[in-house]
Order: C-alpha cells, then sequence, then structure tokens
C-alpha cells in the first residue's frame, strides 16, 4: 500500500475502542451455568471459546474448541506470525509459545526481539493472547494453546519494504488486524501489496502458502464495507467480521461481499475478549486507573473490534493445520467455508449462493467451528491446481454510459461460456467509473436466474482523519472488488453490474467506463 496511505491499527481497532476499557471485575462476576472449575483462573471469562451463558449470552455460541483440545490438538508445531506493533516475548502467559526456529523481527530496532517500546503499543500482545497464550498459573487459553509464536513489527515502522519482508516470512499462519483507515475511501489495490501475497501464497510452507487472516475492519457504524479496503478483498486473504456472545453481529463490524468467516469478539457493556496485556500496571489497556478490569495487570478483559476476531480465525487455522498439515492455502479456505456455523440464522439476509451454500454479507459463511474444521481437514478432499479466467479476455468490456441524476440504473452484461472452471473459489471485479463522489454510488453484482446478489459499493460518507464528513475522494482507473460469495458456483451465464447515484441533484453526471471479470477457481 502506497506509503501515503497511512495503514495502522487505528483503523482496525479505532480510535473510540483502541484505549475503551469495560467489562465486569473478578470480583463480581462468576461463570453461570455450570462453568465449572478451570486451570486456568480466567478461563471462565473466556466465553469466546466456552459460552455458558456468562455475561448474558446464549450459551454455545462460540468456537466449539474444546474437543479439539481433548483429541490432543492443541496447535503444535505451527507456527503463527503476528504482523502488528509489537509482541512481548517475555510475557508469563506466552513465553512457552515463543518460537525457537522461526524468528521476529523489530523493524525499528533492527533486531530479532519484536517486544513493542512504548505503553500504548499493547495491540500485538493481545492479538497473540487470543491465537496462543498458554498460562495454566494465572492466566488466558488461547485458542491453539501450543502453537508457536513469533512477531513482525510493522505498524511500528511501516514502510512497503517493511510490509513485503513481514508479508512473506515463511510462517504457517499470519494474522493481521490491521488495515486501512475506516474513512469510507476506495482505497487502491497496488501491485506491491498483490505480489506479496502471491510470494507467500506460492512459495511459503514448502509451496502449500502461508493462510493470511485479516480483520475486516470496525467502519460499519458509518456504513463502511469491508471491500473497499483492498487487504480485505485478496483472494489469498480470509477476511474475519465480528459477532457478539449472542452470535449476532456487532454494529462496529464492516459487512460486505468479500467476508470469508465470522468470529467471537466484543461489545461495548460486558462481554469483551480476555487476553494478554503487556506486564505492568501502567502499560497497555489494563492499567491501575481502568475501571472493572482485572487485578491481575498482565491480562486484560477488554479487547474487542475485528481485530480481536482475526486472531480467533488464526488460531483455528492452526488447529487445522496441525490436524492436517499437508492442505494448501486454498483447502484451508474450503474447510473454513465448508464448515462454519450459520448463526444468527433468522437474519433476513441469509441466502444460498448458486452451490447450495449459505452465505451472508454480514457474516460471511457464517461463525467459525473449530471442532467442525478439524474433522472436515482430515477428510478434505484436496483442490486440484489453481485456474484464473478474465472475461472478457481482453480484460474490460467498455460500457461508455451515462450516469446521470439519482435512481438512474445503468446496467452492462457479461456472459460466460464453455468456462475450463466447474467450480468458483473467489472473484475480482474491475470496474471504472468517471465520477466525482463515489460515496453516492450503488453498484450491484448478479447472476440471471439466482436471488443473491453482491452489494459492491453503496451511499456513504466518508471522513477525515479527524473523523469528520467529507465528499468521498475521486477514484480514478479500475477499482478492484474482491468477491467471496461465489464460492462453489460454476461461472458459465450472465453476470449483470447495475450501477446508480444516490442523493444527488437531477444535473449531478458521471461516466459508467467499463468493467470485467477475473474468476478464480478449479
Amino acid at each position: 500500500m502506497a506509503g501515503n496511505q497511512l495503514t495502522t491499527i487505528t483503523s482496525i481497532f479505532v480510535s473510540f475502542l483502541l484505549f475503551y476499557s469495560c467489562g465486569q471485575s473478578t470480583d463480581t462476576v462468576s461463570a453461570k451455568n455450570g462453568a465449572g472449575k478451570f486451570s486456568y483462573p480466567y478461563y471462565q471469562y473466556e466465553w469466546h471459546l466456552k459460552n455458558n451463558g456468562q455475561f448474558g449470552g446464549t450459551p454455545g455460541e462460540d468456537i466449539n474448541v474444546e474437543d479439539v483440545w481433548a483429541s490432543g490438538n492443541r496447535g503444535e508445531n505451527v507456527t503463527v506470525g503476528i504482523v502488528d506493533d509489537g509482541l512481548e516475548v517475555a510475557h508469563p502467559g506466552l513465553v512457552k509459545n515463543i518460537s525457537q526456529t522461526a524468528s521476529s523481527y523489530n523493524y525499528s530496532k533492527s533486531t530479532d526481539d519484536p517486544t513493542p517500546s512504548y505503553s500504548y503499543d499493547s495491540h500485538g500482545t493481545s492479538v497473540a493472547g487470543v491465537i496462543a497464550a498458554n498460562d495454566t498459573s494465572v492466566g488466558v487459553k488461547g485458542v491453539a494453546p501450543n502453537a508457536e509464536i513469533v512477531g513482525f513489527t510493522l505498524l511500528s515502522s511501516f514502510t512497503d519494504t517493511h510490509q513485503e519482508d513481514a508479508l512473506t516470512r515463511d510462517v504457517d499462519v499470519s494474522n493481521n488486524s490491521w488495515g486501512n483507515y475506516d474513512l469510507g475511501h476506495f482505497y487502491e489495490m497496488d501491485s506491491t501489496f498483490s505480489d506479496t501475497i502471491w510470494e507467500g501464497l506460492n512459495n511459503n510452507r514448502e509451496g502449500r502458502g502461508t493462510i493470511y487472516v485479516w480483520a475486516a475492519g470496525n467502519g460499519g457504524e458509518r456504513n463502511e464495507l469491508s471491500i473497499y479496503d483492498p487487504y480485505d478483498s485478496h483472494i489469498g486473504v480470509i477476511s474475519v467480521a465480528s459477532v457478539d456472545n449472542n452470535g449476532k453481529h456487532l454494529f462496529y463490524s464492516e459487512k460486505g461481499a468479500n467476508l470469508w468467516i465470522s468470529a467471537p469478539s466484543g461489545n461495548l457493556e460486558d462481554a469483551q475478549i480476555t487476553t494478554t496485556d503487556l506486564v505492568g500496571d501502567d502499560r497497555g489497556y489494563n492499567v491501575a486507573e481502568a475501571i472493572g478490569d482485572y487485578p491481575n495487570y498482565n491480562y486484560t478483559n477488554s479487547f474487542l473490534g475485528t481485530s480481536a476476531s482475526a486472531p480467533v480465525v488464526a488460531g483455528v487455522a492452526a488447529l487445522i493445520l496441525k490436524a492436517n498439515p499437508n492442505l494448501s492455502w486454498r483447502d484451508v479456505k474450503g474447510v473454513l467455508a465448508r464448515s462454519a456455523r450459520r448463526n444468527d440464522p433468522g437474519d433476513e439476509e441469509w441466502q444460498r449462493n448458486g452451490a447450495g451454500i449459505f452465505v451472508n454479507p454480514q457474516y460471511g459463511f457464517g461463525v467459525v467451528d473449530a471442532t467442525s474444521a478439524t474433522l472436515l481437514a482430515t477428510n478434505w478432499a484436496y483442490f486440484p491446481t489453481l485456474v484464473t479466467e478474465s472475461y472478457p479476455s481482453a480484460g474490460v468490456q467498455t460500457v461508455n454510459l451515462p450516469i446521470i441524476g439519482s435512481d438512474n440504473l445503468v446496467s452492462s452484461t457479461i456472459t460466460i461460456s464453455n468456462s475450463s472452471i466447474t467450480h468458483i473459489e473467489y472473484v475480482d471485479v474491475m470496474v471504472e467509473i468517471n465520477y466525482d463522489n463515489w460515496g453516492r454510488l450503488d453498484i450491484v453484482l448478479a447472476r440471471d436466474g439466482e436471488n443473491i446478489s453482491d452489494q459492491l459499493a453503496s451511499e456513504h460518507y466518508c471522513y477525515s482523519l479527524s473523523y469528520m464528513r467529507r465528499t468521498c475522494p475521486v477514484y480514478s482507473g479500475l477499482f478492484t472488488f474482491g468477491v467471496a460469495r461465489h464460492f462453489m458456483e460454476n461461472p458459465e451465464g450472465n453476470w449483470v453490474i447495475k450501477v446508480k447515484a444516490k442523493g444527488v441533484s437531477a444535473s449531478t453526471t458521471g461516466t459508467f467506463i467499463n468493467w470485467g471479470l477475473k474468476i478464480y477457481g478449479h
């Protein structure tokens, strides 16, 4: 991503959430509905791992992981890279998990010690705890408590060169709880980032590829779609949305046709995520002034945002690879999609795609289910070689139709026939539109004969860095929308894109110039 597009944690763990600390104290909360005894004292508060109804949640609305641990799978010999602001390697809840074979890297200090220098750089350490915390005496338990972890401090010293290095390190799983600022902007998918991801997919894990997990973003309250951020809209990335302890969509979690899966995270009341924090009472989220957090300052009960959901999925990915280390990155995506649990079943946005698979723009294919995923992984039919086809073959189809006023629909159709692909894995939709304010555009992709449609862009406001409302910047050239929702469909037939403007005067005009499709599959 270009250096002038500042990429920080703030976009994912947004400013009003970043230092938010709330929740019940350990003095007032007790496990409910037979939570029982735990060798990890704070485990009873980790509702995302075992939801017994504590904090008023729905029993069973968790990631169903305990049977995986009971089978002997705790992520052994799987390495998870945490690309973030730092990783406190001496933390008592993490020290046993620091990899002795793979190396971390601190880009600020040019050393292999990723321990953060500043008291506010606690984000990566909290992410690490969600993945792999393992402190039986005092602390919390991670999703994959025996996985190995390494840290890459990209966010403390962000450059394109450092990004390339951090994302091509040969780790099994790469967790990325960060992205562009959640300001409603349409960010460019530059070739440097895409090439970097492809390098990791093609070369790492002896050609099976790193599993890239990404937080979907926290701009949901401002109607931002995750699909606007290219970090979340690449075929090689698993974009993760958030649900609460009742399995419902969290207001900050961004929707999008690019979403792959959902995982638990915290609300703004009492059911947040318990995890590791920087050691001491004056560093991180849990400081001496924090109200309602744990008396042990090395841990916190106030982690939330899609930043907390992504490492849940990264931990499950580690369990999947422990169950079957021969899975490719494409296989792992397939396992997650086919084993996901359809949460919030009454939500009207659940639809079956053309392959009969349930999908929802709030949740992707559903909530991650560790037990179902690891069982499926052991019996998975490996995907054959990836095939990529462009339609039209020249790359784009010329449209050159005017967009005039509000609600005047412009559409164009691409017909696919004689494809060598029978099962779609992902779709890139490239669109070029000349329009002064992309925040007024409504863009939908549909297929003939299907009820399901993909909202690529919708009417919304953009914001400045100080979160003041502003006109969305003009985007010039082809913009790529990554779409997950057609997984396992046959691509043949008519694909229709529909474009209109909303909330503008009759004299406002623009031009739908061209568009194209890139289909990935087998």
